[in-house]
């Protein structure tokens, strides 16, 4: 859900509520998240002014998802599915590089 909030012709606050699942070493974390943003509009663009992140709950789940069998989709609700990987965007995001400042 997202609600945005219009100050003024060029200023607006929002609120995105999210659901994420966070990779931490061997363990997954599930998080409830409300995003509180606060948006300027510069040369007709809306742009980020800030983002607060505000937090309902992290928990660990019991099953480490990317160690799951495939998921066969549709005939099975469970499993590891077929993305991110088959992604032109995450197979670049992932490919081997020599920058040390990007994730390999």
């Amino acid at each position: 859900t997202h609600q945005i909030d219009l100050g003024d012709d060029d200023m607006a606050t929002g609120h995105v509520y999210c659901k994420a699942e966070i990779q931490d070493g061997d363990r997954w974390i599930h998080q409830a998240i409300r995003y509180d943003d606060t948006y300027r509009r510069v040369e007709g663009h809306w742009l980020f002014v800030r983002r607060i992140h505000r937090l309902f709950y992290g928990a660990e789940v019991g099953e480490n998802p990317l160690a799951l069998d495939p998921a066969n989709w549709p005939a099975s609700h469970t499993g590891l599915g077929t993305l991110p990987w088959e992604d032109a965007t995450w197979q670049e995001f992932t490919a081997p590089t020599d920058d040390p400042g990007r994730p390999s």
